[in-house]
């Protein structure tokens, strides 16, 4: 599939397998704001947020500001490698944050 995105001022494609999109989140088609925050808070209602929640408790902003938003030069490559290492990853994309985050969950 590929998946088109909003990143910077334009877009970019994606191309990722079907079976390994678990969720395609875009804050802005549902009248959301598509700033970093407002996006972080939507992910944060998703199916997997106890788990994402888990993964931040105790964790100081910065480092979570680090970890999560930190830009993806070449964000076909990031989804390649993590295919590489799981070829049965599932991956949430959230769009809209003018950074890709994506997180793999097997």
């Amino acid at each position: 599939m590929n998946v088109d995105l909003l990143y910077g001022k334009g877009f970019v494609t994606l191309r990722i397998p079907d079976e390994n999109i678990s969720e395609i989140i875009r804050p802005w088609q549902n009248k959301g704001k598509a700033d970093s925050e407002a996006v972080l808070s939507q992910a944060l209602v998703c199916p997997e947020k106890n788990d994402f929640q888990k993964k931040l408790a105790g964790k100081p902003d910065e480092l979570i500001e680090t970890m999560h938003l930190h830009p993806a030069y070449q964000p076909q490559a990031v989804v390649d490698n993590w295919l590489a290492e799981d070829p049965a990853a599932k991956i949430t994309i959230v769009d809209g944050a003018n950074k890709i985050a994506l997180y793999p969950k097997t």
